[in-house]
């Protein structure tokens, strides 16, 4: 995508488009009337073909991401694959349909900004640091490498411990600012209200997870369950 659009429109134009519609408006604007230039049959034949991948992997990241929540549901609650498919689709639902709605007024960019760019950082230097430094550097090696078909190289295990730490760290530190200036500072309520809608959801996984855990306890815990 990237090589295309720089030959199509150099380099400071892309940066500004990057800047201002960000990767979305990258695949759903700028290509398109960059497929215009081909003439009218292969960029028929371009665009087919172009929008039909982004199916495909919005399909596959879908299954990829909803799989582990019906695992979830399954193995703690005892809800079956079905039941968990149609309940992680109601909610994939509810996030979906004030994207669409509410389009034009930034509810799409504000859901875009905090789970795809924020949270994902977010979440990576947490669980980074509960497994290299609170479950332990030496029982997570153990854990990757254990019948492992191929040989992990051992300078990932520093990697890991040390380099991702402190890279995720530093580009936190650095969104800092804009993620505060997002929550005090909105564009308008729409924004304010999916951001509330994205911690609601936050709080109920969260929730979700404390009364699994309960349940396990419980199980482990003749005296408890008496």
């Amino acid at each position: 995508i990237i090589p295309l659009a720089i030959g199509y429109l150099g380099v400071d134009q892309m940066q500004a488009i990057v800047q201002s519609l960000g990767g979305y408006g990258l695949g759903f604007r700028t290509l398109p009337y960059l497929f215009q230039a081909w003439g009218p049959i292969l960029a028929v034949v371009a665009g087919i073909c172009w929008f039909g991948l982004l199916f495909i992997a919005g399909i596959t990241s879908s299954l990829a991401m909803g799989t582990p929540v019906v695992g979830f549901l399954q193995d703690e609650f005892k809800i079956n694959q079905k039941r968990g498919a149609i309940i992680c689709g109601i909610i994939i639902f509810l996030l979906g349909v004030p994207t669409i709605i509410f389009y034009n007024e930034g509810v799409f960019d504000e859901f875009d900004n905090w789970a795809g760019t924020y949270a994902l950082v977010i979440f990576a230097f947490v669980e980074l640091v509960l497994f290299a430094w609170v479950f332990g550097m030496k029982k997570g090696w153990e854990e990757i490498t254990r019948g492992a078909d191929i040989k992990v190289p051992l300078f990932f295990k520093y990697i890991i411990q040390y380099i991702t730490p402190v890279f995720l760290g530093w580009i936190l530190l650095s969104n800092i600012p804009g993620m505060v200036n997002r929550v005090i500072h909105p564009a308008n309520g729409y924004r304010t209200l999916a951001q509330l809608f994205m911690l609601g959801l936050f709080l109920l996984i969260c929730w979700t997870i404390h009364l699994a855990a309960k349940k396990r306890e419980m199980k482990s815990d003749p005296v408890s369950r008496n």
